[in-house]
């Protein structure tokens, strides 16, 4: 089975140009454009293998939903690379 990668940015184009670099590659990509993935994330039956995160996501700061992210005990194990354009 393909690693899940998340990518997350408020751009559609880099949204676009990363999902297909990484399907290229044969990874399987989950697309998200602010924060409101958190709220659905830990539920999901598929937690991603890895989140691409945007720094800036139009008035949202990146670093601030990274350490949401690494507070919640089930997601805190996922790597997360920011990203930024």
């Amino acid at each position: 089975m393909a690693k899940l990668i998340l990518v997350v940015d408020d751009d559609e184009s880099i949204l676009e140009v990363v999902q297909i670099v990484l399907e290229s590659e044969g990874y399987t990509v989950q697309t998200a454009m602010n924060s409101a993935f958190l709220s659905q994330l830990a539920s999901q039956p598929v937690l991603p293998d890895l989140i691409l995160l945007d720094v800036l996501l139009s008035g949202e700061d990146g670093r601030d939903i990274s350490k949401q992210l690494k507070a919640d005990s089930k997601l805190q194990h996922i790597p997360i690379i920011m990203l930024s354009a």
